[in-house]
């Protein structure tokens, strides 16, 4: 038997009776803010890049059967998209403690991109607009 007083050095769980484990270095990076920062950060410019990408291959393609009013509605697709990214990109980086010179150059490209995005955004409203309005 132990006695009360004897705690062996070992530090135990408060559900049971197992030793708590430690977690994972690069999971903890991944799911702190400057990991949730990056990755946001690059999914940012994804985005605009995918949205761009689309547009350049539907719209001077002979052979895409897409309308035009089609190829704008689905290349807004990844601009919604991105833009829960850039807003996620923002509010992570506000929870950094500690800017490095990597951090700057994240959010100057996420900063770049955010705002094509929300251009983006507000062209495909307008867009919308004047084809609703017949303008």
């Amino acid at each position: 038997m132990r006695k009360l007083g004897d705690g062996g050095g070992e530090e135990w769980a408060a559900g049971g009776n197992e030793p708590e484990k430690p977690e994972k270095t690069s999971a903890r990076f991944w799911r702190s803010p400057e990991g949730v920062f990056f990755i946001s950060a690059a999914l940012t410019v994804l985005c605009f890049l995918g949205h761009i990408l689309f547009l350049l291959h539907a719209e001077p393609s002979r052979y895409s059967t897409l309308s035009k009013d089609s190829a704008f509605a689905y290349s807004s697709i990844p601009l919604f998209i991105g833009m829960v990214f850039f807003v996620a990109a923002i509010l992570n980086f506000r929870r950094i403690k500690v800017y490095s010179a990597s951090h700057i150059i994240a959010i100057i490209f996420v900063i770049v991109f955010g705002s094509l995005i929300v251009h983006g955004l507000i062209g495909f409203g307008t867009h919308l607009l004047r084809t609703s309005h017949g303008l």
